[in-house]
């Protein structure tokens, strides 16, 4: 499972979510310009989770690396993880309450160890059943974002209530990014097999996505037997392409991920109107919603 955070190789859309910790700030009552070192310090964690994940899965590399190879790309995330804690360090000295510097610190390198939890069960779990997804899923993107939305508010406010809306909110909008991201790599498929031109070299893996878990759940044992006989070997018939696709079809799967996406939405709305975000802030989270999620 690639981590939520992988679209970041766009650069507009990665600019576009570094704001979620600033805007979590303003929303929740605080300057905006109080999280800078803080949005610094996810931005790097972003590209560096980015980074380590596209090679733990044996992605295809970004261009930028695909020369120099996985060790140098390692390198570069190697110190952007070191810089972002540079900056959670510098958090002490841009923040006029030593207390909220070392807290917020303290939580994000913590969440940072509990996504690296999540990956270790990814890497180890090729074949997740459904509650395994959730659970990986929840660990690597959810808590990423999750935490960018409670950190930002933590600079503006303690209370309880509110801290936990903007975290479910970041929370939400994580799994968001994650679920699409399968269904992307599902419809990809789709595609090539209506099309007859799967390539082994750039075809998705499958197997560690939402709707191959669902099979998993939902379909009886003879038929999963096949279905993980086709994802291990997407091209190895003229046909198998297409009965993955049909498979996930038969079963709902398909429909479970558009389901899940619009339970996903509600939750990342009920966050917002728990925290009691605040416009105008409020207003550019839901517009970063709805960049995420596009409803039309």
């Amino acid at each position: 499972m690639r981590l939520a955070v992988n679209r970041g190789s766009d650069a507009g859309e990665a600019s576009s979510l570094a704001a979620l910790p600033g805007l979590c700030c303003q929303a929740a009552g605080g300057d905006a310009a109080e999280a800078q070192v803080l949005t610094a310090a996810w931005l790097l964690l972003y590209e560096a989770a980015a980074i380590t994940d596209n090679i733990e899965d044996r992605d295809p590399p970004a261009d930028w690396w695909a020369q120099s190879g996985s060790a140098a790309a390692l390198s570069v995330a190697t110190g952007l993880y070191f810089s972002a804690c540079q900056a959670l360090i510098q958090l002490e000295a841009a923040l006029p309450d030593l207390r909220t510097a070392r807290e917020v610190r303290d939580e994000m390198l913590r969440r940072v160890l509990e996504m690296c939890s999540g990956q270790h069960l990814d890497l180890t779990q090729p074949r997740p059943t459904l509650a395994t997804y959730w659970q990986v899923a929840g660990a690597k993107s959810g808590t990423f974002f999750g935490m960018a939305g409670w950190a930002g508010a933590r600079l503006a406010t303690t209370d309880p209530q509110t801290l936990q809306g903007f975290q479910e909110f970041g929370v939400q909008l994580g799994l968001l990014i994650q679920i699409l991201d399968d269904l992307k790599e599902y419809q990809i498929l789709e595609q090539r097999a209506h099309e007859n031109a799967l390539d082994p070299e750039s075809l998705p893996d499958l197997g560690r996505s939402l709707p191959a878990a669902y099979v998993r759940e939902v379909a009886p044992p003879d038929v999963v037997a096949r279905f993980e006989q086709l994802l291990a070997a997407p091209t190895a018939t003229a046909d198998a392409g297409a009965q993955i696709v049909q498979t996930i079809e038969r079963f709902g799967g398909a429909a479970y991920v558009l389901a899940e996406l619009e339970v996903k939405r509600l939750k990342a709305l009920e966050g917002l109107e728990s925290a009691g975000a605040r416009p105008p802030a409020r207003d550019d989270l839901l517009r970063l919603l709805a960049a995420v999620y596009p409803l039309d």
